[in-house]
């Protein structure tokens, strides 16, 4: 399995959303689209709550800050919905319970709200020069880490070098068209300075690009940028810049983190249980509400229910079979739209039959994308065809792929299609209900057609099935894509890794797929890295609009990767906690924990 996707889970039969971030390199933070792009909105919240509660549902709702009394919220618990791993920002399985918990202790120079909108976090301002080729960042002031030293453009600085580092951090492909970078990249001292990102002052960062790009902010925004504290990290481990990325997952550090920036810090860990942190002395918000905050694992959406009304959390995401009996019991709830898909990737490489367009375009149509939507989900969410996601790029006249099983059959008796073998279909989480019931509705349809779709679960078996290319889709969640940029970053030619995998029986080509890079999917297709480029280049917004539309048209024509639904995240909370942004990215509700409040 690629470790940059987000996977989710949902309850059978209900409609959930759980994020994991299996980060291997461009999953950018929450939103639906970008705040500056005209006709854009951001993802939509619903809120319900019974009457009585109703003010504060619509409180919740909205996110509006509400009175903060230091401690007097006591403690907060949240349900961990996905067990944490590490304080890495690019570990190897990148849960969602990764993301909250260093939401927690880290923070990022700025992230998408939960409307949608640019907030400003560590950044007090991020600005473009006219040409879009310089990008200057100026840091809040008197910016702290919770021990009290302070943070400055340093802790930047280091933050970006093992983000860059393409040994350790699956991001690192964001960051080509930075002046200089491709040639920092090939090492070997990734302790040396950056040529187009520089530090003019503690407080300033700079970066130089070598193309214009107008949407940079999103890149600069993207999933999991956290800033970490340079001195307490070379201090525990000096030898960090020669390390690999599996060298860097086995520090002790990330489990174990001496300092943070966050409104809370780590604290304790109960393997399986439990994580606690205690609120930052210098947090630079003012007084925090909670005495603690306890994120605990649970086991499923059903038992997270029963835990709001047994009193043993504060907040949890639920399914939606789960809201009427958590409203007759006084709880709140809502709802949002997810950010990002359920996505399949097909295997364009030479060592799988979906190489062929026409194989690809058949799986399109005969899987029911929209009748699984408007079934399994209720008909919450949407079945979008790609990922140019901005309303300001024309959707009107593309192939929407409705289902139809006669016109699947004819393109793979076309593409002389062999029956007789199976197609491996893997999906890293067999917990994660609504994948599983999307594949097995797949299966089912292309087995009226004679398909043989063979399902593959289980994180070891996928990673290695996934790095040797001995696949022919799989399953994960998406990206949250702010601006058609983005889709670039694992789609180009050049993010195309250069591992071979392995042959075998089952696929004696597997040597031609090429693992290691940010495009899984081993798609190139020229005509549209070089749309692509143009638009990144160009800073008219109409121009950008008309040349991704012609971008569009090849992805909708080519499918290299299906995207195949976008779900709905529920939440249902304690009557007695107010302020809750409602994200459509579950790993992303606790970025406002600091205007919660919680009465007693």
């Amino acid at each position: 399995m690629d470790h940059r996707r987000w996977p989710l889970l949902s309850a059978a039969a209900s409609v959930t959303l759980i994020l994991a971030a299996c980060g291997s390199t461009a999953s950018p933070s929450p939103a639906a689209v970008q705040s500056s792009a005209p006709g854009s909105a951001g993802p939509s919240a619903v809120a319900s709550a019974p009457a009585s509660a109703a003010a504060n549902a619509s409180a919740a709702a909205s996110g509006a800050p509400a009175s903060v009394t230091a401690g007097a919220g006591g403690t907060m618990t949240i349900g961990l919905y996905q067990n944490f791993t590490s304080f890495f920002p690019w570990s190897e399985s990148g849960t969602g319970g990764d993301s909250l918990s260093m939401q927690l202790q880290w923070d990022m120079l700025a992230a998408y709200d939960d409307k949608g909108a640019v907030q400003m976090r560590l950044a007090d301002s991020i600005t473009a020069s006219p040409d879009a080729k310089t990008w200057t960042i100026k840091l809040k002031p008197n910016l702290k880490w919770s021990d009290g030293s302070p943070l400055t453009s340093k802790d930047v600085i280091f933050s970006w070098k093992l983000g860059a580092n393409p040994k350790m951090s699956y991001n690192s492909g964001l960051w080509t068209n930075v002046v200089g970078m491709t040639d920092w990249q090939k090492g070997p001292d990734f302790s040396k300075d950056f040529t187009g990102i520089t530090a003019p002052d503690d407080q300033t960062v700079v970066f130089q690009l070598i193309n214009p790009n107008s949407a940079f902010e999103s890149t600069l925004l993207n999933f999991r940028n956290f800033i970490l504290p340079s001195a307490a990290i070379l201090a525990a481990a000096p030898n960090i810049y020669t390390l690999d990325n599996k060298g860097v997952w086995a520090l002790p550090y990330w489990q174990q983190p001496t300092v943070g920036v966050g409104p809370y810090i780590w604290d304790k860990t109960e393997t399986g249980q439990f994580m606690s942190y205690k609120p930052n002395p210098s947090w630079r918000g003012g007084p925090l509400e909670f005495t603690s905050v306890v994120l605990k694992t649970v086991a499923s959406q059903a038992v997270a229910a029963a835990q709001l009304q047994s009193g043993d959390l504060d907040l949890a995401v639920v399914t939606l079979n789960d809201v009427p009996g958590l409203t007759s019991g006084g709880f709140q709830s809502g709802t949002a739209l997810a950010p990002f898909p359920i996505e399949t990737d097909f295997n364009n490489s030479g060592a799988s039959r979906f190489s062929d367009a026409q194989i690809r375009q058949a799986f399109m149509y005969g899987c029911d994308r929209q009748g699984f939507v408007n079934s399994y989900l209720q008909g919450k969410g949407d079945a979008p065809v790609s990922y140019f996601f901005p309303d300001w790029v024309d959707k009107s006249s593309i192939n929407t792929y409705a289902y139809d099983q006669t016109k699947a059959k004819s393109l793979l008796d076309a593409a002389k299609f062999d029956y007789s073998k199976p197609v491996v279909w893997m999906s890293w989480n067999a917990q994660a209900a609504d994948r599983q019931a999307f594949l097995q509705d797949c299966q089912s349809k292309m087995k009226t057609i004679g398909v043989n779709i063979q399902i593959v679960n289980g994180l070891d078996v996928t990673n290695k099935l996934g790095q040797a290319g001995q696949w022919d889709l799989q399953t994960y969640g998406g990206y949250p894509i702010n601006d058609p940029d983005q889709v670039s970053q694992f789609t180009a030619c050049s993010a195309i890794g250069s591992t071979p995998g392995t042959d075998n029986a089952q696929f004696p080509n597997g040597h031609l797929y090429k693992y290691g890079g940010a495009n899984s999917v081993n798609w190139c297709n020229k005509q549209f890295d070089d749309l692509m480029s143009q638009a990144e280049k160009t800073t008219d917004q109409s121009q950008r609009a008309t040349l991704y539309q012609q971008a569009q048209a090849i992805w909708v024509d080519q499918v290299p990767m299906m995207v195949g639904y976008r779900n709905v995240t529920v939440y249902g909370w304690n009557p007695k906690v107010s302020g809750i942004a409602l994200y459509g990215d579950p790993s992303a509700v606790d970025l406002k924990i600091d205007q919660w409040t919680k009465s007693q």
